[in-house]
Protein backbone atom coordinates (compact mmCIF):
# COMPACT_ATOMS: atom_id res chain seq x y z
CA UNK A 1 0.00 0.00 0.00
CA UNK A 2 2.91 2.33 0.72
CA UNK A 3 4.22 1.83 -2.80
CA UNK A 4 0.82 2.62 -4.26
CA UNK A 5 0.65 5.88 -2.30
CA UNK A 6 4.11 6.92 -3.41
CA UNK A 7 3.37 6.12 -7.04
CA UNK A 8 0.24 8.26 -7.00
CA UNK A 9 1.78 11.16 -5.11
CA UNK A 10 1.50 14.53 -6.88
CA UNK A 11 4.89 15.99 -7.90
CA UNK A 12 5.79 19.28 -6.25
CA UNK A 13 4.81 22.32 -8.24
CA UNK A 14 7.70 24.30 -9.64
CA UNK A 15 8.54 27.66 -11.15
CA UNK A 16 6.65 28.37 -14.35
CA UNK A 17 3.77 26.00 -13.69
CA UNK A 18 0.16 27.05 -13.29
CA UNK A 19 -1.46 26.48 -9.90
CA UNK A 20 -4.52 24.19 -9.98
CA UNK A 21 -7.76 26.14 -9.59
CA UNK A 22 -8.94 24.32 -6.48
CA UNK A 23 -10.89 25.86 -3.59
CA UNK A 24 -9.85 27.19 -0.19
CA UNK A 25 -12.10 27.86 2.78
CA UNK A 26 -12.83 31.40 3.97
CA UNK A 27 -14.56 32.50 7.20
CA UNK A 28 -17.07 30.60 9.29
CA UNK A 29 -19.36 29.00 8.34
CA UNK A 30 -16.78 28.14 5.68
CA UNK A 31 -17.24 29.42 2.15
CA UNK A 32 -15.51 27.55 -0.67
CA UNK A 33 -13.58 30.09 -2.74
CA UNK A 34 -11.94 29.13 -6.06
CA UNK A 35 -8.26 30.02 -6.10
CA UNK A 36 -8.75 31.90 -9.37
CA UNK A 37 -11.05 34.32 -7.51
CA UNK A 38 -8.38 34.89 -4.86
CA UNK A 39 -5.25 35.29 -6.96
CA UNK A 40 -6.31 35.27 -10.62
CA UNK A 41 -4.89 38.25 -12.51
CA UNK A 42 -2.84 39.34 -9.49
CA UNK A 43 0.76 39.22 -8.35
CA UNK A 44 0.70 37.65 -4.90
CA UNK A 45 2.81 35.93 -2.27
CA UNK A 46 1.40 32.71 -0.82
CA UNK A 47 3.02 31.99 2.51
CA UNK A 48 2.75 31.88 6.28
CA UNK A 49 2.59 35.02 8.50
CA UNK A 50 5.49 37.47 9.03
CA UNK A 51 4.66 39.78 6.14
CA UNK A 52 2.53 42.40 7.88
CA UNK A 53 5.47 44.66 8.74
CA UNK A 54 6.76 44.73 5.15
CA UNK A 55 3.55 45.57 3.28
CA UNK A 56 4.89 48.84 1.87
CA UNK A 57 7.97 47.15 0.41
CA UNK A 58 5.90 44.33 -1.04
CA UNK A 59 3.45 46.75 -2.65
CA UNK A 60 6.36 48.73 -4.10
CA UNK A 61 7.44 45.55 -5.87
CA UNK A 62 3.99 44.98 -7.37
CA UNK A 63 2.57 42.50 -4.85
CA UNK A 64 -1.15 43.05 -4.29
CA UNK A 65 -1.96 40.27 -1.82
CA UNK A 66 -0.32 37.93 0.66
CA UNK A 67 -2.32 34.70 0.95
CA UNK A 68 -1.81 32.63 4.10
CA UNK A 69 -3.26 29.13 4.03
CA UNK A 70 -2.79 26.07 6.22
CA UNK A 71 -4.20 22.58 6.65
CA UNK A 72 -6.74 23.87 9.16
CA UNK A 73 -10.44 24.61 9.01
CA UNK A 74 -11.53 28.14 8.16
CA UNK A 75 -12.75 28.84 11.70
CA UNK A 76 -9.21 28.34 13.01
CA UNK A 77 -7.76 30.49 10.23
CA UNK A 78 -10.38 33.18 10.83
CA UNK A 79 -9.47 33.26 14.53
CA UNK A 80 -5.77 33.34 13.68
CA UNK A 81 -6.35 36.24 11.32
CA UNK A 82 -8.14 38.19 14.04
CA UNK A 83 -5.35 37.46 16.51
CA UNK A 84 -2.78 38.78 14.03
CA UNK A 85 -4.91 41.86 13.23
CA UNK A 86 -4.79 41.28 9.48
CA UNK A 87 -8.11 43.03 8.86
CA UNK A 88 -7.56 45.91 6.43
CA UNK A 89 -4.10 44.65 5.44
CA UNK A 90 -2.95 42.90 2.26
CA UNK A 91 -2.82 39.61 4.20
CA UNK A 92 -5.75 37.16 3.92
CA UNK A 93 -6.15 33.85 5.76
CA UNK A 94 -7.64 30.69 4.21
CA UNK A 95 -8.13 27.10 5.32
CA UNK A 96 -7.23 24.02 3.33
CA UNK A 97 -8.95 21.56 5.66
CA UNK A 98 -9.11 18.80 3.08
CA UNK A 99 -5.51 19.38 1.92
CA UNK A 100 -6.88 19.89 -1.60
CA UNK A 101 -4.43 22.64 -2.59
CA UNK A 102 -1.64 21.17 -0.48
CA UNK A 103 -1.85 17.86 -2.33
CA UNK A 104 -2.42 19.47 -5.73
CA UNK A 105 0.91 21.33 -5.50
CA UNK A 106 2.84 18.45 -3.93
CA UNK A 107 3.34 20.09 -0.56
CA UNK A 108 1.72 17.43 1.61
CA UNK A 109 3.88 16.52 4.62
CA UNK A 110 3.45 12.86 5.50
CA UNK A 111 6.60 12.30 7.54
CA UNK A 112 6.20 9.50 10.12
CA UNK A 113 7.09 11.85 12.96
CA UNK A 114 4.39 14.30 11.90
CA UNK A 115 1.83 11.52 11.54
CA UNK A 116 2.70 10.14 14.96
CA UNK A 117 2.43 13.55 16.62
CA UNK A 118 -0.61 14.97 14.80
CA UNK A 119 -2.38 11.94 13.39
CA UNK A 120 -2.82 13.36 9.89
CA UNK A 121 -0.69 14.90 7.15
CA UNK A 122 0.13 18.60 7.27
CA UNK A 123 1.71 21.05 4.83
CA UNK A 124 5.40 21.63 4.14
CA UNK A 125 6.63 25.10 5.08
CA UNK A 126 6.82 27.00 1.83
CA UNK A 127 6.35 30.33 0.08
CA UNK A 128 5.26 30.87 -3.51
CA UNK A 129 5.38 34.02 -5.58
CA UNK A 130 2.52 33.77 -8.06
CA UNK A 131 1.41 35.98 -10.92
CA UNK A 132 -2.00 35.32 -12.46
CA UNK A 133 -1.99 31.70 -11.19
CA UNK A 134 1.54 30.99 -12.52
CA UNK A 135 4.31 30.21 -10.03
CA UNK A 136 7.19 32.62 -10.56
CA UNK A 137 9.28 31.48 -7.61
CA UNK A 138 9.03 28.69 -5.02
CA UNK A 139 10.82 28.37 -1.68
CA UNK A 140 10.48 25.24 0.46
CA UNK A 141 12.02 24.83 3.92
CA UNK A 142 12.33 21.07 3.99
CA UNK A 143 15.01 18.44 4.47
CA UNK A 144 15.12 14.76 5.41
CA UNK A 145 16.40 15.67 8.89
CA UNK A 146 13.92 18.52 9.31
CA UNK A 147 10.76 17.66 7.35
CA UNK A 148 8.73 20.44 8.98
CA UNK A 149 11.33 23.07 8.07
CA UNK A 150 11.44 24.41 11.63
CA UNK A 151 15.23 24.51 11.94
CA UNK A 152 15.91 26.63 8.85
CA UNK A 153 12.70 28.37 7.75
CA UNK A 154 14.52 31.48 6.51
CA UNK A 155 13.95 30.90 2.79
CA UNK A 156 10.21 31.42 3.34
CA UNK A 157 10.61 34.70 5.26
CA UNK A 158 9.65 38.06 3.79
CA UNK A 159 13.23 39.31 3.90
CA UNK A 160 14.29 36.58 1.48
CA UNK A 161 11.38 37.39 -0.82
CA UNK A 162 12.31 41.06 -0.89
CA UNK A 163 15.96 40.17 -1.63
CA UNK A 164 15.08 38.25 -4.77
CA UNK A 165 15.85 39.68 -8.21
CA UNK A 166 13.95 37.28 -10.48
CA UNK A 167 11.56 38.26 -13.31
CA UNK A 168 8.53 38.63 -11.00
CA UNK A 169 10.28 41.47 -9.14
CA UNK A 170 11.60 43.34 -12.15
CA UNK A 171 15.15 44.59 -11.76
CA UNK A 172 15.58 48.19 -12.80
CA UNK A 173 19.35 47.91 -12.67
CA UNK A 174 20.23 45.29 -15.29
CA UNK A 175 17.77 46.50 -17.97
CA UNK A 176 19.11 50.01 -17.47
CA UNK A 177 22.66 48.97 -18.30
CA UNK A 178 21.45 46.95 -21.27
CA UNK A 179 19.54 49.93 -22.66
CA UNK A 180 22.48 52.31 -22.27
CA UNK A 181 25.24 50.20 -23.82
CA UNK A 182 25.91 52.75 -26.56
CA UNK A 183 26.42 55.58 -24.05
CA UNK A 184 28.65 53.40 -21.90
CA UNK A 185 30.78 52.40 -24.89
CA UNK A 186 31.10 56.03 -25.97
CA UNK A 187 32.62 56.78 -22.56
CA UNK A 188 35.16 53.97 -22.89
CA UNK A 189 33.38 51.21 -20.99
CA UNK A 190 34.07 47.80 -22.54
CA UNK A 191 32.27 45.53 -20.09
CA UNK A 192 29.62 45.58 -17.39
CA UNK A 193 30.23 42.82 -14.84
CA UNK A 194 27.27 41.71 -12.74
CA UNK A 195 28.12 39.52 -9.76
CA UNK A 196 26.22 38.35 -6.68
CA UNK A 197 26.65 36.03 -3.72
CA UNK A 198 25.05 33.19 -5.65
CA UNK A 199 26.38 30.14 -7.45
CA UNK A 200 27.17 30.38 -11.14
CA UNK A 201 24.17 28.25 -12.12
CA UNK A 202 21.82 30.83 -10.61
CA UNK A 203 23.70 33.67 -12.30
CA UNK A 204 23.65 31.85 -15.63
CA UNK A 205 19.89 31.41 -15.39
CA UNK A 206 19.45 35.06 -14.47
CA UNK A 207 21.60 36.12 -17.44
CA UNK A 208 19.45 34.05 -19.78
CA UNK A 209 16.30 35.59 -18.33
CA UNK A 210 17.72 39.10 -18.83
CA UNK A 211 18.83 38.21 -22.40
CA UNK A 212 22.35 39.57 -21.99
CA UNK A 213 23.96 37.27 -24.55
CA UNK A 214 25.81 39.32 -27.15
CA UNK A 215 25.79 42.44 -24.96
CA UNK A 216 28.56 44.03 -22.90
CA UNK A 217 27.03 42.50 -19.74
CA UNK A 218 28.43 39.33 -18.16
CA UNK A 219 27.14 37.53 -15.05
CA UNK A 220 29.36 35.86 -12.44
CA UNK A 221 28.82 34.10 -9.12
CA UNK A 222 30.70 34.86 -5.91
CA UNK A 223 29.29 31.90 -4.01
CA UNK A 224 31.94 31.97 -1.27
CA UNK A 225 31.83 35.79 -0.99
CA UNK A 226 35.56 36.01 -1.76
CA UNK A 227 35.37 39.20 -3.81
CA UNK A 228 32.56 40.58 -1.66
CA UNK A 229 34.70 40.24 1.48
CA UNK A 230 37.89 41.50 -0.17
CA UNK A 231 36.28 44.81 -1.16
CA UNK A 232 34.37 45.24 2.12
CA UNK A 233 30.93 44.81 0.60
CA UNK A 234 29.78 41.91 2.80
CA UNK A 235 26.31 42.51 4.21
CA UNK A 236 26.19 41.04 7.71
CA UNK A 237 23.26 43.00 9.09
CA UNK A 238 21.49 41.00 11.80
CA UNK A 239 18.18 41.20 9.90
CA UNK A 240 19.81 39.59 6.87
CA UNK A 241 21.45 36.90 8.97
CA UNK A 242 18.20 36.14 10.77
CA UNK A 243 16.28 35.84 7.53
CA UNK A 244 18.79 34.15 5.23
CA UNK A 245 21.25 32.51 7.61
CA UNK A 246 24.32 33.77 5.77
CA UNK A 247 25.79 37.12 4.69
CA UNK A 248 24.95 38.65 1.32
CA UNK A 249 26.41 41.53 -0.69
CA UNK A 250 25.69 45.23 -0.35
CA UNK A 251 24.09 46.82 -3.40
CA UNK A 252 26.89 48.71 -5.12
CA UNK A 253 28.43 49.77 -8.42
CA UNK A 254 32.14 50.21 -9.12
CA UNK A 255 33.84 51.98 -12.01
CA UNK A 256 37.22 50.28 -12.46
CA UNK A 257 40.04 50.92 -14.93
CA UNK A 258 42.72 48.23 -15.25
CA UNK A 259 41.91 46.78 -11.78
CA UNK A 260 41.88 50.24 -10.15
CA UNK A 261 38.71 51.62 -8.58
CA UNK A 262 37.86 55.04 -10.03
CA UNK A 263 34.41 55.44 -8.41
CA UNK A 264 32.31 53.41 -6.01
CA UNK A 265 28.62 53.84 -5.19
CA UNK A 266 26.96 51.98 -2.32
CA UNK A 267 23.20 51.99 -1.73
CA UNK A 268 22.98 51.14 1.97
CA UNK A 269 21.88 52.79 5.19
CA UNK A 270 21.17 51.79 8.77
CA UNK A 271 17.44 51.64 8.03
CA UNK A 272 17.90 49.97 4.66
CA UNK A 273 21.01 47.76 4.76
CA UNK A 274 20.13 46.02 1.50
CA UNK A 275 19.76 49.33 -0.36
CA UNK A 276 16.31 48.47 -1.70
CA UNK A 277 14.77 51.79 -0.70
CA UNK A 278 17.11 54.06 -2.64
CA UNK A 279 19.17 52.04 -5.11
CA UNK A 280 19.48 54.83 -7.66
CA UNK A 281 23.15 55.61 -6.96
CA UNK A 282 24.03 52.23 -8.48
CA UNK A 283 21.92 52.72 -11.60
CA UNK A 284 23.41 53.38 -15.02
CA UNK A 285 22.30 57.03 -15.19
CA UNK A 286 24.35 57.90 -12.12
CA UNK A 287 27.33 55.89 -13.35
CA UNK A 288 27.27 57.71 -16.71
CA UNK A 289 27.53 61.04 -14.88
CA UNK A 290 30.83 59.94 -13.35
CA UNK A 291 32.54 58.48 -16.40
Amino acid sequence: MGNNVCAAETPSISKGQKIPDVTLDKGFPPKKVPLSEIIGGKKVVMTVPGYLAKQAELKAKGVSDVIVYCVNDSAVMDGWGKDLNVDGSMVSMYGDSGSILTRAIGMELKDAGVMQALGNPRCKRHTMIVEDMVVKEMFVAFSEDDPAGDAKPETTFVYNILQQRPPHLPSRKVPGYLAKQAELKSKGVSDVIVYCVNDSAVMDAWAKDQKVEGSILSFYGDSASKLTKEIGMELTDSRVMEALGNPRCKRHAIIADDMEVKEIFVAASEDDPAGDGKPESTFVDNVLKHL
